[in-house]
């Protein structure tokens, strides 16, 4: 039994369910090849660029980058090295670990991540059919996904609520010791600056 095969899948909810997600997956894919395309960056450098604009310095490092796109830091230090000769990102030595350098974007870098920011958007559109009941049950379950992946092994650790030490949950409530504030589904986060490991 395979939940590629249309004939399981017909009697398996499960593997209809996998299907769809992998079906999801794959717009994200040619989302990214196209912006390739245009920009002449393969997905991996898209992808870094844009986590290099929105996120922290001590996560803009090779084997910070490796966890989070779950690569190789050969694969990670490749990707890097060409946005370096493309003039996108170059790397400076921290302070305090001289075997330590963090990514970040050089002048024209900021410039190619504002021009590939929206890459996605087309995919933010068909939401909008979906009520906003629809939609926070919808987050709420794949938040419940995603974090049983990681408990699997399946993914690397995320910077979600779910596995932040700062999050009390009680039932169907949930607190955020960090804000000193209760959360309602739709405010928990997928990825989040303050976050804390366990």
């Amino acid at each position: 039994m395979s939940v590629f095969d249309p004939h399981f899948q017909s009697e398996d909810l499960d593997s209809k369910i996998l299907a769809t997600l992998e079906r999801i997956a794959e717009s994200f894919r040619v989302a990214l090849w196209n912006t390739g395309k245009d920009t002449g960056l393969s997905p991996i450098q898209i992808q870094i660029l844009l986590f290099i604009r929105y996120h922290a310095p001590h996560l803009c490092k090779i084997s910070r980058l490796a966890v989070e796109f779950n690569m190789t830091k050969a694969t990670v230090s490749d990707a890097v090295k060409t946005l370096v000769q493309k003039n996108l990102v170059d790397k400076i030595t921290e302070i305090h670990d001289n075997r330590s350098q963090i990514i970040r974007l050089t002048e024209s870098g900021k410039q190619m991540s504002e021009k590939i920011d929206s890459y996605a958007t087309p995919l933010l559109q068909p939401l909008n059919h979906f009520s906003a009941i629809q939609k926070e049950a919808f987050y709420a379950i794949l938040l419940q996904y995603l974090g049983r992946l990681v408990t699997q092994g399946v993914l690397n650790p995320q910077r979600n609520c779910f596995s932040c030490r700062y999050l009390a949950k009680e039932e169907q409530s949930f607190y955020c010791k960090y804000f000193k504030m209760p959360l309602q589904s739709k405010e928990l986060r997928v990825d989040c600056p303050e976050h804390v490991g366990m």
